[in-house]
């Protein structure tokens, strides 16, 4: 008994410090937060002030040290609310597959494992439909000798681009958007669109900075799907907004 006496009041002069507990937690020895070890971490410090509720000695040590700079109740609230939020993190982070599928399912009506499980004939007549739907004309080529082009388009103030179509699920690496600037130029196009579901590479993205090709990934297809529904809904087109 005296040893768990012992123990509950080395807990009453600990706990006041929780920040720091927490803090090291969170930031661990690798790179990164730590989220689940963190909440892990508030939930054992949470025990121990549970238990001290039980033992007014080490409750009184405790509450001498956290007046030093935060007395209760404001403490035991900030750390409350310190849990809340490790919690709503965590769980943001756990799910957020499957949060962003629901998101994407109840805005879009589609998400991107959608846009995977269409063939690439269906995803390229996709890209030719949103472009249409902003007052683009379309011709949908993607066949052999066609350079890698799926579509060739043309906008309403008659310039003229070239567009290619990854239904990917990996991300498009440099020599593809690097082949497509070549591509461009071939076809005496103006600019270029590259649709890749599954996202760019760090390189390929940066290869493309500074020059006249946008990269879209499947978020970015299903937010301009959106936005041309909008501008059917108001009978307003408008041209693909740039984006690099």
């Amino acid at each position: 008994m005296q040893t768990w006496d012992a123990l509950l009041n080395i807990a009453g002069f600990l706990f006041p410090f929780w920040p720091v507990f927490l803090f090291s937690a969170l930031v661990g020895k690798r790179r990164g937060f730590h989220w689940g070890q963190a909440l892990f971490a508030w939930g054992v410090l949470a025990l121990v002030r549970g238990f001290l509720l039980f033992h007014p000695e080490a409750q009184g040590n405790m509450q001498a040290l956290a007046r030093l700079y935060l007395p209760d109740p404001w403490n035991t609230l900030l750390f409350l609310l310190t849990g809340f939020v490790l919690g709503s993190v965590w769980f943001f982070l756990r799910y957020r597959p499957w949060l962003t599928w629901y998101w994407e399912r109840k805005v879009y009506g589609m998400t991107q494992e959608d846009l995977l499980k269409l063939s690439p004939r269906q995803f390229e007549e996709l890209v030719a439909a949103l472009f249409r739907a902003f007052g683009y004309k379309v011709r949908l080529k993607g066949r052999q000798g066609d350079h890698g082009v799926d579509l060739l388009v043309l906008a309403p103030d008659g310039r003229k681009a070239v567009v290619q179509c990854k239904r990917w699920r990996k991300p498009v690496g440099e020599p593809v958007v690097r082949d497509l600037y070549g591509t461009m130029y071939h076809e005496k196009a103006d600019r270029a669109f590259l649709f890749a579901v599954g996202g760019f590479t760090d390189q390929a993205r940066e290869w493309a900075q500074g020059k006249p090709i946008s990269l879209y990934d499947g978020a970015d297809l299903l937010r301009l799907w959106r936005q041309a529904q909008r501008a059917r809904r108001r009978r307003r087109r408008s041209s693909v907004p740039s984006k690099r």
